[in-house]
């Protein structure tokens, strides 16, 4: 059958929001070893000092991990311990200012 995304729109159709345009953009992140089984990295540039949340979510969107972290201008790497989590794909996302929005995707292996 056709892949159609959680709107019930084909993949090959434009998509619109009525929100309008975002506010932020994806920040460019590394995220290594991936897939992992005990730790990763995740590294990224940030333009200021600040805190930010850290959240991993299972495939069904559900909080599984959550912190808040420090972040210092410039590279950042923060560690990860997955060694907790069930094999699966997850989404790493970290939400600082309107200006860093980090969303990648973890996969999780046997150990």
């Amino acid at each position: 059958g056709e892949v159609v995304n959680c709107l019930g729109a084909a993949f090959n159709e434009p998509q619109t929001s009525a929100v309008g345009p975002l506010a932020f953009a994806n920040v460019p992140a590394k995220l290594f070893p991936n897939p992992a089984a005990q730790t990763s990295v995740l590294e990224f540039n940030c333009h200021r000092a600040q805190l930010a949340s850290l959240d991993i979510l299972d495939a069904l969107g559900k909080v599984v991990t959550q912190r808040t972290i420090a972040l210092n201008p410039g590279t950042n790497k923060i560690d990860l311990d997955v060694s907790s989590l069930e094999q699966g794909t997850y989404m790493v996302q970290v939400q600082g200012d309107a200006e860093l929005h980090i969303s990648e995707r973890l996969l999780v292996s046997e150990r």
